[in-house]
């Protein structure tokens, strides 16, 4: 095991850890590699104040945060950034969505746990998206890692196919092939106003409590395919926020193919009792929402929406049950 911490550790950065962890990784001869069992990385108490980039498979990051509903800083491994997409850059013009990420993880079998990402650049037309995890990587787990941002907090890729402006995709991943990925986040804690789960990925959150921040916003925005099995399946998870009673939804299509089930949720007083918006005017009729079995005060079982499908118990099974399969091989 290596360690990071500020004093008497391995590494003082969490980078320069995973760095270490990469040369020895591309060191090894193509059988090494097949054979490659991964390491672990044990991040102490502290506040790093760093960009962090995973490009080693099969790391397991592990900090010393406490199963809580609140991050104590006093107590708390925390990886802490504060870029933002509208800060002046001379290449495009400026920083874009997908180069303001905390943490990047492109690498498969990754896991994290007991860690705190943030982004704490603020929400605003002056700051736009800011990410505090990237995370376009197969079979990536998070484990009571508390992912804390405004706007785009977590991307899970791959990218769309297209982009809808010039450089809108400029960063890290633009030129690397659309490959679905499977995800799971469990005993997490995202918290977000716009857009704070985007992107394309099949991702299984367990357990998980979304917070939705103030004045409004969108807890999710795929971009799922056609045909992708699964999108988005929140199971068990608390959705509570501190957002106008009425005025935040579970999710918008950021392309037509959207796709996000929640299955046994609490739906706190912040979501409108409508649960689902579309992106411009009208819901495409690709997108596929649905609902099962929720319960708080946005939950109406008797309200016909247009935009949602209410699941059966049956359908609702089989949902979970194939996004236990291919996101955690359950």
């Amino acid at each position: 095991m290596i360690t990071v911490a500020k004093k008497n550790g391995d590494y003082a950065s969490v980078q320069a850890a995973v760095d270490a962890v990469a040369a020895k990784y591309e060191a090894l001869t193509d059988e090494e590699k097949e054979a490659w069992q991964g390491e672990t990385i044990h991040i102490a108490v502290g506040v790093y104040e760093e960009q962090v980039e995973v490009h080693v498979p099969k790391l397991h990051l592990i900090g010393e945060n406490l199963v809580t509903e609140q991050v104590d800083r006093q107590h708390t491994t925390v990886i802490t950034g504060s870029l933002y997409g509208k800060m002046p850059r001379e290449d495009i013009g400026k920083l874009g969505t997908f180069r303001t990420y905390t943490m990047l993880v492109d690498a498969p079998d990754v896991c994290i746990e007991n860690l705190t990402i943030e982004n704490t650049a603020g929400f605003g037309p002056e700051i736009g998206q800011a990410v505090a995890l990237y995370a376009d990587a197969e079979h990536f787990h998070a484990k009571n890692v508390f992912l804390l941002g405004h706007q785009d907090t977590l991307f899970t890729g791959p990218l769309p196919e297209k982009e809808r402006e010039v450089n809108g995709f400029f960063g890290p991943r633009v030129n690397e092939p659309r490959i679905n990925t499977h995800q799971w986040y469990e005993h997490c804690y995202i918290e977000g106003n716009v857009d704070f789960i985007f992107g394309s990925a099949s991702a299984l959150f367990e357990h998980c409590t979304l917070f939705q921040l103030g004045p409004y916003g969108y807890l999710t925005a795929g971009s799922q395919r056609a045909g992708q099995p699964v999108g988005y399946v929140f199971s068990d998870c608390q959705i509570l926020g501190d957002a106008a009673p009425g005025s935040s939804y579970l999710g918008r299509p950021w392309r037509d193919d959207a796709n996000a089930s929640f299955i046994h949720c609490y739906l706190g007083e912040q979501l409108s009792p409508v649960l689902f918006h579309p992106w411009k005017t009208t819901m495409p009729e690709a997108t596929r929402y649905a609902v099962y079995d929720c319960y708080g005060p946005a939950w109406h079982p008797d309200h016909k929406l247009p935009t949602t499908v209410m699941l059966n118990e049956i359908t609702a099974d089989r949902i979970l049950a194939e996004a236990k399969k291919i996101c955690c091989n359950r």
